[in-house]
């Protein structure tokens, strides 16, 4: 019983250590794999701290490997800077659609009319108001124009002496289309039509006499950049507006007879008849030029 016992310790004591050693080589290839991935990570991990503690080039390096981002500041953004604002006069093309002109307007009336008035030609003086009522996209504006003209002429009888002065005042509406072909340039048709009257006086004698004229032209409207002078502009802008206008008018005609004054027929009771002066046409040629400023 002695030995089969000590046998069986024996056998189970060597078996233990046979699988001990077995047991020992299985560990082996795992603790060296183990062993590998520890040495693995240290390696990666100093690899890295040594990463970020040296400073990498990059764009923003200098020649001697400093980082300029950190040594540096960027500078400030500057502001652009602004335009003062203007002091002195602003020009614009922008429309002047209102206009205070002063009108000059030559006729040449008939020959056989040319014995009363005592001139080939007349020059009328007045002024006008003018404003455009109705613009276009297409460059089409229409103006109207309201205004008063005169003139007074004198002349000398050769054969008697006598002075005689003919006065004349009208007063006319016209419309006139005009097309803008330029800035500064645009051609326009007008027509125009009033009441006038003529007064007369030959000495003591005088007559009176109302008439009607109407008138169609055409011509060329011209003007300069409005100016304002306002800081900026933002002021009204004036410009200088000129008008050059060529056509024919229609008048009616009259009788003159000369009557004595109220002055002179008080002193002389003897009635004094009527001296037929003639008649007298109104219709002629005619050459109007405005010179106004426009506002």
């Amino acid at each position: 019983m002695t030995r089969t016992t000590t046998t069986t310790t024996t056998t189970t004591t060597m078996a233990t250590t046979t699988n001990g050693a077995r047991a020992r080589k299985m560990r082996r290839p795992v603790m060296r794999g183990r062993f590998a991935a520890m040495t693995f990570v240290g390696v990666a991990a100093t690899v890295a701290g040594a990463s970020r503690g040296v400073a990498q080039p990059s764009e923003a390096a200098g020649p001697d490997g400093e980082d300029y981002t950190q040594t540096q500041t960027r500078p400030a953004l500057q502001e652009r800077p602004r335009a003062l604002p203007s002091e002195g006069p602003v020009s614009s093309w922008q429309s002047l659609p209102l206009a205070v002109a002063l009108e000059t307007r030559t006729t040449w009336p008939p020959g056989a009319d040319q014995r009363l008035v005592g001139e080939r030609s007349t020059v009328s003086a007045g002024v006008s108001l003018q404003g455009d009522i109705v613009r276009t996209d297409k460059g089409l504006v229409l103006r109207l124009d309201l205004g008063w003209v005169t003139r007074t002429t004198s002349s000398i009888e050769a054969d008697s002496g006598l002075s005689e002065t003919l006065a004349t005042n009208q007063l006319f509406l016209g419309a006139s289309l005009r097309y803008q072909l330029w800035r500064w340039l645009a051609p326009f048709a007008r027509v125009s039509g009033g009441p006038g009257w003529d007064a007369v006086t030959v000495v003591d004698l005088h007559d009176r006499e109302a008439f009607m004229q109407g008138a169609a032209g055409g011509g060329l409207f011209l003007r300069t950049p409005g100016i304002s002078l306002t800081r900026n502009g933002a002021g009204p802008y004036f410009g200088l507006l000129g008008q050059v206008e060529a056509g024919y008018a229609l008048a009616t005609s009259s009788d003159f007879a000369m009557h004595a004054s109220s002055t002179s027929a008080a002193n002389n009771p003897i009635p004094t008849p009527a001296v037929p002066l003639g008649h007298v046409g109104r219709s002629s040629p005619y050459l109007r030029v405005s010179l106004g400023l426009g506002f």
